[in-house]
């Protein structure tokens, strides 16, 4: 239905003086905050946006919040304190022992993410970490599964987005990672991993270190590509929407 010209759009129109300064005025009462809400006693923060107003959706988060707050780890003065008597971690054996003492004092189990196996590692890309996974020459998932095919995830210019006044703490090289499916064990495995700027390709045939490395490289440019994804696709279309509604 096509929506009359008079109708309360935030879109002037030259021939509307009454929308115009009704657009006007809103737009004074729409500023970006550091959003917060609270669920009992502590306020959670938000991504900046545009002031909450009472919703479903913001009555929904807070039911959500409430629920995982129950799951707080009552121990966890406990646990910092521990870390922080392991420490320094400057090894991936450091780390490790870090996690062990704390497993073994029965105050929280490894986090799965500590497994750095191959396996773990093909099998972070059927989750969250997926949004890239593309299958390589062929027409269908099946025929992909009988015919071994490769599926390749494409990073090859990731690297531009990286703040280079930043790179001791944040890097995304420019990388390409080639997975296959495993038809004896059904697993996704990584087959190998190039970094673009150095031409540099690694596989499991090198050195465990040199492997592990690349796959941290993969990994890290991937998670900055989930964070820019989750952005355009949940944030900015979301807020504008909302915006759009209180106008």
């Amino acid at each position: 239905m096509l929506v009359p010209s008079t109708a309360a759009l935030s879109i002037t129109s030259p021939n509307d003086t009454e929308r115009n300064n009704i657009v006007n005025a809103t737009s004074y009462k729409i500023t970006n905050v550091d959003r917060q809400f609270r669920v009992g006693e502590k306020y959670y923060p938000l991504n900046p946006g545009p002031t909450i107003i009472s919703s479903l959706y913001n009555t929904t988060l807070k039911s959500q919040v409430g629920v995982l707050s129950t799951l707080d780890n009552e121990n966890g003065s406990t646990v910092q304190a521990t870390l922080q008597k392991m420490g320094p971690y400057k090894s991936l054996e450091s780390f490790k022992a870090g996690y062990d003492a704390l497993e073994n004092a029965g105050l929280i189990d490894t986090p799965q993410a500590f497994d750095n196996s191959d396996e773990n590692f093909g099998a972070m890309r059927l989750g969250i970490r997926g949004y890239k996974i593309k299958l390589c020459n062929d027409e269908s998932i099946d025929a992909a599964i009988a015919n071994h095919k490769v599926f390749v995830q494409d990073f090859s210019t990731m690297g531009q987005y990286t703040d280079s006044n930043k790179t001791q703490s944040k890097y995304a090289p420019n990388v390409v990672g080639f997975f296959c499916n495993n038809n004896a064990n059904g697993l996704l495995l990584p087959l190998a991993i190039k970094i673009v700027d150095t031409g540099l390709t690694y596989t499991k045939e090198d050195s465990a270190g040199e492997w592990q490395l690349a796959k941290m490289a993969l990994d890290a440019t991937e998670l900055n590509f989930q964070q820019m994804f989750h952005l355009v696709h949940t944030h900015m279309v979301s807020i504008p929407i909302q915006v759009e509604m209180m106008r």
